[in-house]
């Protein structure tokens, strides 16, 4: 008897640093799971992280189309046809064109395919009967056997296209326990002594630790900040990231003359970020989050943001007035109160602490990644089986 586990391909355009943990712990879920990643476009921001040398991992080539859109063919096909896999998992969008590669060679080599995106474009939302885009997309998902998704909100919009019972979720999400450990190592020491080390020299800290790209919208930031001083003299703001518009900010600072703000450009130091997050009172990302909220909850930094729709999954994680502050429909100076409200609020502070805790723990686990991952593989094996 042939007790050999059934081949399982996920394909990866490219393997970012933070993506790694995830999968690590899927091939111990999926026996028969081989990993597919290629190479990054020339020049791209983007690059694959440390790739783990224990055979799981395969490197196949990227052809990219063109220099300014990432539209690329994964040559995914020869292992395809030499080793007939089951099920294969991929990169869902437009981008990668082997997916009309592999709708055609389905029906002859009989396996599953899983696609994993976010959904739709949540820079302009979904609108299948109006978009000549969202048409495709919806057509893209009818023709998937699966769909893992990064959010809960994706499955409960496209059930009204698609049979929700080929949907899946697993949160996008960075390895916390490495984050959490420093957390740890950090409270062996008082927030007073690290401070010190830092040099964090006011009462309030308030940290942004992302790109400075406009999607973020970092402008809104100084905006913020400058009106906080108004109220508040023993504040800080301190800025990790670089981008284009790290020389704008710094103009816009020198012009007005806006005090205690130190950029600090990218920080590729874990402890060091971390432990600067954990001595801040909240993280403000006007716009467009991404994974910065969980970092920030993994050192009990709650968030402030100032946009309704217009970011990734990862939103989810943010609980209006437990977690942190979406702050769309307020005026400046109506945000600034309640900014102020809670750096004055110990009790108010415990209480995003815990919540926060209970966020990490319970919805941005990597195990939580695994468990919906899983679900969908296992689903089509399933049926992989009964065809």
């Amino acid at each position: 008897m042939n007790n050999k586990s059934p081949l399982v391909l996920l394909h990866q355009g490219i393997m970012t640093s933070y993506r790694i943990p995830g999968y690590l712990k899927l091939l111990k879920a999926i026996k028969g799971l081989k990993v597919l990643y290629g190479q990054p476009q020339k020049h791209s921001s983007l690059q694959n992280g440390e790739i783990p040398d224990n055979g799981k991992f395969i490197r196949i080539n990227n052809i990219y189309l063109s220099k300014k859109r990432e539209f690329f063919i994964a040559n995914i096909f020869n292992i395809v046809l030499k080793k007939r896999p089951k099920v294969i998992v991929t990169q869902y969008s437009f981008s990668n064109l082997s997916i009309w590669g592999l709708y055609i060679l389905r029906p002859f080599f009989r396996f599953k395919i899983i696609g994993w995106n976010h959904g739709w474009d949540r820079r302009t939302g979904f609108h299948p009967e109006s978009s000549l885009k969202d048409k495709l997309r919806l057509f893209m998902l009818k023709k998937a056997d699966a769909m893992i998704f990064y959010s809960e909100d994706a499955p409960k919009k496209l059930s009204k296209y698609i049979n929700s019972e080929k949907l899946f979720v697993a949160n996008n999400t960075l390895d916390t326990e490495p984050l959490l450990n420093l957390k740890k190592k950090f409270k062996s020491k008082t927030k007073k002594d690290l401070k010190n080390e830092l040099g964090f020299i006011t009462k309030y800290n308030l940290i942004f630790t992302a790109r400075l790209e406009p999607e973020k919208k970092p402008e809104k930031l100084l905006e913020i900040f400058e009106l906080l001083q108004e109220k508040l003299i023993d504040i800080s703001l301190h800025i990790i990231g670089s981008g284009p518009l790290e020389k704008k900010l710094k103009e816009i600072i020198e012009e007005k003359n806006i005090k205690n703000i130190k950029l600090y450009g990218a920080i590729y130091n874990n402890e060091l970020t971390g432990k600067m997050i954990y001595c801040s009172d909240l993280m403000i990302i006007p716009s467009w989050l991404g994974l910065s909220i969980v970092h920030s909850f993994c050192f009990d930094c709650p968030l402030v943001t100032f946009e309704k729709e217009f970011h990734p999954p990862e939103i989810i994680y943010l609980k209006d007035g437990k977690t942190g502050y979406n702050l769309w429909d307020k005026t400046n100076e109506e945000s600034v109160t309640i900014i102020i409200d809670y750096l004055k609020n110990e009790k108010l502070q415990n209480e995003f602490k815990n919540n926060i805790k209970n966020v990490i723990e319970n919805e941005a686990s990597i195990d939580k990644f695994v468990q919906g991952a899983t679900g969908a593989i296992n689903y089509c094996l399933k049926n992989s089986i009964k065809n």
